[in-house]
């Protein structure tokens, strides 16, 4: 982890710093990279102290609260865990679902053992292709480009088992989402909400 730094009164290093070295240095002047308890002069009343960056990642569904105690010599950093609201935390959960969702939805999908996009451009053309193959069995597409520097030509029947794989796709999608936001609806506790495994399930 890198290091920041604080001044005596506790402002952040990244706040003041540029404004005391070009006040005090007029150079750009190396922080110590190695020195954790050695503090940097800049003037005859003003030191820079280093201290541990950020602290530990919290926990899930935790805050990290950190309050500094800083006196002449040094500056330390004390970490302390709050839980999070379990709210807070399952609205957190469906924000990660539905990116999730997202993700899965338009990354593709496969038909007959090949890949099939199913980003918004390819399901638009197929929507539009399927309502004419569905109006005209004699219906084709001469060009589809089903990869790069890959054409094929669709018959009506190809292009409505290819619309069909992809609303299939997109509803298992969503009918997974509705799954996991139904496991954190039913949760009550924090230890309930971390054994929901919104990565697995998917198409």
């Amino acid at each position: 982890m890198g290091k920041w730094y604080m001044h005596p009164a506790g402002k952040e290093y990244d706040d003041w710093l540029p404004r005391a070295m070009q006040r005090e240095t007029k150079i750009n002047t190396s922080l110590p990279q190695n020195e954790p308890e050695q503090a940097l002069p800049f003037g005859p009343d003003q030191m820079l102290f280093p201290l541990v960056d950020a602290g530990p990642d919290a926990p899930f569904g935790k805050d990290v609260e950190r309050t500094v105690d800083v006196d002449s010599t040094t500056a330390t950093a004390l970490y302390t865990y709050r839980d999070k609201p379990v709210a807070d935390v399952k609205a957190q959960l469906l924000d990660a679902a539905a990116a999730k969702r997202y993700e899965v939805e338009f990354g593709g999908t496969t038909f007959n053992g090949s890949p099939l996009a199913t980003d918004t451009k390819t399901q638009a053309a197929l929507t539009a292709a399927y309502v004419k193959a569905q109006a005209d069995p004699n219906y084709t597409i001469g060009s589809w480009k089903s990869g790069p520097g890959t054409f094929s030509t669709l018959d009506a029947p190809t292009i409505i088992a290819l619309a069909d794989a992809i609303e299939a796709h997109v509803q298992a999608c969503f009918t997974r989402e509705a799954a996991i936001a139904g496991e954190i609806a039913a949760a009550t506790t924090l230890a309930e909400l971390a054994a929901i495994n919104i990565e697995s399930g998917w198409p």
